[in-house]
């Protein structure tokens, strides 16, 4: 039993509005007048649209004169970078009280920090930076509000 030359045709026909089907739903995607991130294709927005180039972080710093050092996780208690920005979130979000106990605790471990010797203030800050001309050398912040300073107090 042999398959006719119309049956072929037909059965090739089907395959190819299939294979067409498929790919116009594969692309249409795209073809949308608002795309969207969405499987199977994606334009990533989140890299391709425009951003507000400011960047505002909370931060721990120990003072020193006019010197200021951005301090690192383990003066807030932990080794992960995460807890310690959910530490200051946490601080900052709780307002006076909740930032100057950590400023506290904070101070006294920098006290014991042989590499702050020098510094006689810590303070619990957030602050905004222009990411693009920060990244050209302009470190300076675009503005800063301090939660708390307390006084870093080394026993003899």
């Amino acid at each position: 039993m042999g398959h006719s030359s119309a049956d072929n045709d037909g059965s090739r026909a089907l395959h190819y509005a299939l294979l067409a089907a498929v790919a116009f739903i594969t692309v249409s995607p795209a073809l949308s007048r608002a795309p969207k991130d969405d499987f199977p294709l994606s334009h990533y927005p989140m890299f391709s649209t425009n951003k507000d180039p400011k960047t505002t972080v909370s931060q721990a710093v120990a003072v020193q004169g006019d010197q200021v050092t951005v301090l690192g996780p383990r003066y807030l208690g932990t080794d992960e970078v995460l807890q310690a920005r959910a530490t200051l979130a946490r601080a900052v979000r709780g307002g006076g009280a909740s930032a100057s106990a950590l400023c506290n605790e904070v101070a006294a471990r920098v006290a014991k920090s042989a590499d702050l010797e020098g510094a006689t203030h810590v303070e619990i800050r957030t602050v905004t930076h222009d990411s693009l001309t920060y990244f050209e050398g302009d470190t300076k912040p675009s503005s800063m509000t301090s939660h708390a300073r307390c006084a870093v107090s080394r026993k003899p």
